[in-house]
């Protein structure tokens, strides 16, 4: 048997390094994780197998921790940079269209006034029968155009939206109202999430989810047989909400 390959032993390049760097601290943005959470993260997005290192300890990447602090504060600038101009933008397009509506409004009027100078004109050369048979008829048009401009103009109904990918269900039994909060904040992007009490795991009804973990501090054995009986096999957490964000960090 060949021995196991210590990947301590991989050194990394600048080039890997800044590369890891700018992906651990994307990964703090979204999860709020710590930076070593987000270094573990990081090494999958940027770097092949052969050139990972298994971090165990903060110790390990203390020469990354200010300079993803840096990064977090570049990419902090990126977004109130785009947030200001999203914000231009908006209100530019908001102008715009107020324009184009006085414009629309002006040339509508317009038009309505030289359609009832022209029927004024025929009418008057005309004889009183045919002067009141054309003011059905005008009457009859403007109703008309006014229920026209009231319809909504159909779209292409072959351009359809896309569909939105579908979040993976997971039931998460047995964290505290606070934790729930953090929980929900950093993933609800991610998965459609189910929180149950310890007290609740008794009562869990028959239902489908894709992952299910149950805080092991919290768990009870009756509550363990409900909901495997009636959800499916589940995952076991060791410790509190740093371990089950591991956990969920390896499914995104």
């Amino acid at each position: 048997m060949s021995p196991k390959k210590n990947k301590s032993y991989v050194r990394w390049t600048d080039d890997e390094k800044a590369r890891l760097v700018e992906q651990a601290a994307k990964v703090i943005v979204k999860y709020g994780c710590d930076h070593l959470q987000a270094m573990r993260k990081a090494q999958p997005a940027v770097l092949t197998p052969d050139r990972r290192r298994e971090l165990v300890q903060r110790s390990m990447i203390a020469w990354a921790v200010p300079l993803i602090d840096d990064a977090l504060l570049e990419l902090q600038e990126v977004e109130e940079e785009q947030a200001a101009e999203e914000q231009r933008h908006a209100e530019a397009k908001r102008e715009q269209e107020i324009v184009d509506l006085q414009a629309a409004a002006l040339h509508n009027a317009s038009m309505a006034d030289l359609l009832q100078e022209v029927v004024t004109r025929i009418a008057q050369q005309m004889s009183t029968p045919i002067v009141r048979r054309l003011n059905t008829i005008d009457d009859h048009l403007l109703s008309m155009g006014l229920t026209m401009t009231d319809q909504a103009v159909p779209g292409n109904q072959s351009q359809q939206s896309p569909q939105p990918k579908k979040k993976p269900k997971v039931m998460i039994c047995g964290l505290e109202r606070t934790q729930v909060s953090e929980i929900t904040n950093h993933f609800k992007d991610d998965f459609k999430l189910k929180f149950v009490t310890s007290d609740e795991m008794k009562r869990v009804p028959k239902s489908q989810y894709d992952h299910v973990f149950v805080l092991r501090k919290f768990a009870n054995h009756s509550g363990c047989q409900r909901i495997e009986k009636n959800v499916g096999p589940i995952t076991m957490v060791e410790g509190g909400v740093s371990s089950l964000s591991d956990h969920l960090l390896e499914l995104v």
